[in-house]
C-alpha cells in the first residue's frame, strides 16, 4: 500500500513560491506566519500523485472545508464503484 509524502520545508516552499503564496481554494494571499497546508487537486486517495503539477498551497480552513465537500464524498463514490467491480 502506497504511503503520502510528508513534505519538508523545502518541499513546502517550493509549492508556496510557485504559487505566489496564495490559496488555490479561495484565492486568497496566504499571510506570513498564517497556517496553511500543501493540498492535492485532485485527492491523494484518488490518484496517489504528489507531482508539483497536483499540489497547491490552502488556508487549513479552506483544505478543511475542501476536502469535507469535495474530496470525501469523491473517494467515497470511487471506492464503491470499485467494490461493484470487483463484485
Amino acid at each position: 500500500m502506497a504511503r503520502r509524502k510528508s513534505f519538508n520545508a523545502k518541499d513546502r516552499a517550493r509549492i508556496f513560491t510557485a504559487n505566489g503564496g496564495v490559496c488555490h481554494i479561495c484565492g486568497g494571499a496566504i499571510a506570513v506566519g498564517e497556517a496553511w497546508e500543501v493540498e492535492h487537486l485532485i485527492a491523494w486517495a484518488l490518484t496517489q500523485d504528489e507531482s508539483d503539477e497536483n499540489l497547491r498551497p490552502a488556508h487549513v480552513k479552506c483544505h478543511k472545508i475542501k476536502a469535507h465537500q469535495q474530496d470525501r464524498p469523491a473517494i467515497t463514490r470511487a471506492k464503491h464503484r470499485e467494490a461493484k467491480h470487483k463484485g
